[in-house]
């Protein structure tokens, strides 16, 4: 055996340094998950943000019952008489809760349900 061979030094790391197999690695596929990760939850946070609108930002109940009153105009005056439709602008009037649920059954697929409710309210005048 020669005397170079049982003589090998062994290396050192520094002593704040961890040991290789714990050092950080910068492999490119971790480092944009990483960032992909960050921007959807910036992007989440985005979208939380503009779906959560403050409440001062709501549409006045005056608006709320201007826009009533002009759709009762438009999809009940074709089968409501002009008392009818009298009592139940009078009726949209009572409560600002009956605008916004009046609104709220505006679309196709509810007319029959919005007529009955319509009847509901004009009856009880």
């Amino acid at each position: 055996m020669s005397g170079s061979a049982s003589k090998r030094v062994a290396r050192r790391e520094p002593a704040g340094s961890p040991p290789p197999s714990k050092r950080a690695r910068n492999n490119p596929g971790a480092v944009a998950l990483s960032d992909m990760a960050s921007s959807m939850k910036e992007f989440g946070n985005a979208i939380v943000t503009a779906v959560m609108a403050p409440s001062d930002a709501a549409t006045p109940a005056s608006v709320r019952l201007t826009n009533a009153i002009g759709a009762a105009i438009k999809l009940e005056s074709s089968w409501l008489t002009t008392d009818e439709m009298s009592s139940f602008i009078d009726v949209l009037h009572q409560d600002i809760s009956y605008s916004d649920a009046y609104l709220a059954l505006q679309m196709p697929e509810a007319t029959a349900i919005r007529e009955q409710w319509v009847r509901a309210r004009v009856s009880t005048l």
